[in-house]
């Protein structure tokens, strides 16, 4: 599907050569940001999601993005 099924939604966002993707908390909704190589890490990043009200559904995302690898929260589940 290529650029055509990340445009329709059916693939995941692609995260740029280098780029490392991470959950971020925007307030109090949650979302999935890329930090360049370089980039202040406090510097807001390129957002590539949607905002969730749960910080779950932003793990799914990543997930998602990164190929299905599975993420273990340091809490237990949560």
């Amino acid at each position: 599907m290529g650029w055509l099924g990340r445009a329709a939604g059916k693939d995941p966002p692609r995260i740029p050569a280098g780029g490392r993707a991470f959950v971020s908390l925007d307030g109090k909704r949650w979302s999935v940001r890329v930090q360049m190589p370089g980039e202040d890490p406090t510097s807001h990043c390129r957002k590539i999601s949607p905002t969730f009200d749960l910080q779950t559904t932003a793990y799914a995302f990543l997930d998602w993005v990164e190929g299905g690898s599975q993420f273990h929260y340091p809490q237990g589940d949560a």
